[in-house]
């Protein structure tokens, strides 16, 4: 069923949704952008777009984006929820330690990693980059899916393509 301009300008206004380019996004999941999709006659897409330029049709986008450390660079990593610090990165460097003043500088090393992991919610992610000088983490966790990221020039989303 296709609904008029005016229904999907107040869908949009209603819901602080942002359009532009011939494209909806800014949904807060999946499902509401799917659900958004139907009611429109339209479909879910990936959109991208370089700072200053429009936004690109990527094509039909089945889910929402799983974070990679891949996205953000060659110095990120993701660790979920669920990681174990101690035994994923901190124990095989404590093996190695010389003597207790190294040990306890690689645990302060990677003390901000821990605490930023043992915060999150079920299901979240910490992104956190390995600058030479240590781990840096961001003041913002993650979930493990998103609707849209930005990452060097570019911006990602999903959104719904308005017919």
């Amino acid at each position: 069923m296709k609904i008029s301009r005016e229904a999907i300008e107040n869908y949009i206004a209603e819901n602080n949704l942002e359009a532009a380019d011939g494209f909806v996004y800014g949904f807060e999941t999946y499902d509401d952008a799917e659900n958004f999709a139907n009611q429109i006659d339209s479909e879910v897409v990936e959109i991208k777009k370089r700072d200053g330029q429009h936004w690109k049709n990527m094509g039909f986008a089945g889910k929402a984006f799983d974070l990679t450390p891949a996205m953000f660079g060659d110095d990120y990593d993701i660790f979920p929820s669920d990681s174990n610090i101690f035994k994923e990165m901190i124990y095989p460097f404590l093996e190695n330690a010389a003597d207790y003043e190294e040990a306890q500088n690689i645990m302060e090393k990677y003390n901000d990693l821990v605490e930023a992991v043992e915060n999150l919610e079920d299901g979240g992610i910490v992104l956190a980059c390995n600058n030479g000088e240590g781990i840096y983490v961001p003041e913002q966790s993650f979930p493990k899916e998103v609707m849209e990221y930005y990452f060097d020039v570019y911006s990602y989303a999903i959104a719904v393509a308005i017919p």
